[in-house]
């Protein structure tokens, strides 16, 4: 399994760099698998900072927005990470990673995510992400006003439970730090 030592020799020998090459370039099947290995490394909020010096956010944006259902989901599931807080002390640069995530067109990529008629259990990482994102306020705004309450309202009853359980989180992440949402 993936350990933070190993995380930490990925992310500072050019592992991350070599993956986000094959994201853009490699085969639909390598760039599935190069994203899911991007996914778990993220995971590590210890190596966030190599992400952002690859500029990662705007590789696995693109890889969203047009690879394969298998790579979407990963490269998805790889934001949801990057921009969830876990236990980090490092509350501007996680900020800082969210705003960038939504500058480069990460809310757009995740209503074409959610709106593509992804399989229901796939919108899980995009239900996450929403939530991560929402975690702080002004982003928060933005998820409401491009419309997410509906989206989150329409996965509230579905036959997923984890989907179910997600959203739910991510509906009070949203009326938490949102005073749209209030």
């Amino acid at each position: 399994s993936l350990t933070k030592e190993n995380a930490r020799a990925i992310g500072s020998r050019g592992g991350i760099s070599s993956l986000l090459e094959i994201c853009q370039a490699g085969t639909p099947g390598a760039q599935a698998s190069a994203a899911a290995v991007l996914r778990n490394l993220a995971a590590f909020e210890e190596i966030r900072d190599n992400f952002v010096e690859e500029n990662a956010v705007v590789v696995l944006i693109a890889l969203a927005s047009s690879g394969t259902a298998v790579a979407r989901e990963n490269a998805v599931g790889c934001l949801s990470n990057l921009t969830n807080s876990g236990s980090s002390e490092e509350a501007d640069g996680l900020l800082n990673l969210r705003v960038m995530v939504v500058k480069e067109g990460g809310v757009e990529c995740l209503k074409n995510y959610w709106d593509s008629g992804t399989q229901i259990q796939s919108l899980e990482v995009a239900v996450v992400m929403l939530r991560h994102l929402a975690e702080s306020g002004p982003i928060g705004e933005v998820l409401v006003g491009e419309g997410f309450v509906q989206r989150l309202v329409g996965v509230l009853n579905c036959e997923v439970l984890a989907v179910r359980i997600a959203a739910a989180r991510a509906v009070y992440a949203l009326g938490l730090n949102s005073g749209r949402a209030r």
